[in-house]
């Protein structure tokens, strides 16, 4: 009897062993249930095309969206000197540089009565370092305009990726092929494809290059007036003394300003004057000789 139930226990444990063998492996066998990247033979599941923004690029080791930013400011400043050299001076200190830049003006040396200046900067700006460079710009002068955008450009950037890596793919199977050709014709053709697919590696490899200068280091416009005088902006009248005050003080300033025109316009005319004077005076005493003659 006990012979007959030891060998019915060790049949009922064989077959537990056996249906545990041969169940199916499943997610929820891993601890916490996350799935696994690869198995044992080396087999790699497919990669899901909408998941591929999510893979690591090669040499990176991050991916994220490829934001490229473009900004546009415009500064009245009294001290022109000072306010252009602090501009290439906080530019080099946050690590960008100016791609190009012009100053139009006379020279304040020569000139007796010298025009006010211009400057036109184009900076390239850490992208991280963007927002907080045009915050310290705004202390250099009195800010007219200040434009910031960004461009996403991930989907083409990572579709442009993507065929270049087809295009490498391409061009190894080109050369794999090239070494087993024996006709020459075979040859030629695959030259000539190999031309082609290299060509269009180079195309999309600088494109990428230049997308990853544009994303890395933003652009930053700056328009520079030079002005004598920053005036300070008035609050707009509200209530009836409010208004009859700003008219009666706007009234004043352009009676002054007339004033002061025809004052400066008759001091000009004064030597004009002189001369028709001394001229009429001329022609009058000819006059008078000839009627005493006469």
């Amino acid at each position: 009897m006990k012979k007959v139930l030891l060998t019915i226990l060790l049949l009922l444990l064989a077959a537990v062993l056996i249906v545990g063998c041969a169940r199916p492996y499943t997610r929820d066998d891993e601890p916490g249930g996350e799935p696994t990247q690869g198995t044992d033979d080396g087999f790699q599941p497919p990669v899901d095309i909408d998941d591929e923004d999510e893979q690591e690029e090669p040499g990176t080791g991050n991916i994220g969206n490829k934001i490229i930013k473009t900004g546009h400011m415009e500064i009245e400043t009294i001290d022109f000197d000072d306010t252009t050299s602090a501009i290439v001076r906080k530019t080099n200190q946050a690590g960008g540089f100016v791609e190009s830049s012009y100053v139009k003006g006379r020279s304040r040396k020569n000139a007796p009565y010298p025009s006010l200046r211009e400057a036109w900067f184009r900076l390239r700006i850490p992208s991280e370092k963007l927002e907080q460079f045009m915050t310290d710009m705004g202390d250099l002068g009195n800010v007219v305009r200040n434009e910031l955008s960004g461009e996403d450009i991930s989907g083409k950037y990572y579709d442009t990726e993507a065929r270049l890596l087809s295009l490498k793919t391409q061009e190894t199977r080109l050369l794999a092929l090239m070494e087993k050709a024996d006709q020459l014709s075979d040859i030629l053709e695959l030259e000539r494809e190999l031309s082609e697919v290299r060509y269009e590696i180079e195309i999309l490899t600088g494109t990428l290059k230049k997308w990853d200068n544009l994303v890395r280091y933003s652009t930053l416009e700056i328009d520079i007036t030079e002005v004598e005088e920053i005036e300070e902006v008035q609050k707009r009248p509200v209530t009836l003394w409010e208004k009859m005050s700003t008219g009666f003080t706007a009234s004043l300033k352009a009676a002054i300003r007339l004033l002061e025109f025809l004052l400066v316009l008759f001091v000009s005319a004064l030597p004009f004057l002189a001369l028709f004077g001394a001229i009429a005076a001329i022609v009058l005493l000819i006059l008078r000789l000839i009627r005493k003659r006469a």
